[in-house]
């Protein structure tokens, strides 16, 4: 699954962003840190997500 040029972006996004990102529902990517399938950092009542947990989950899904 092709991302967009990762040059461009944040080094942490917020779960809107990452949804975007992954062309998924923002409720998905929040489901997805909260049971630890996706890498994140709780910040607060927010989820942030490394550029590169995101890569590292979509290739999990090939």
């Amino acid at each position: 699954m092709a991302l967009k040029s990762v040059g461009t972006l944040p080094r942490w996004l917020t779960t809107k962003e990452a949804a975007e990102l992954m062309a998924m529902h923002k409720q998905t990517v929040q489901r997805l840190c909260a049971s630890g399938e996706l890498k994140s950092v709780r910040v607060g009542r927010t989820y942030r997500i490394r550029v590169e947990d995101i890569e590292e989950y979509m290739n999990s899904l090939e």
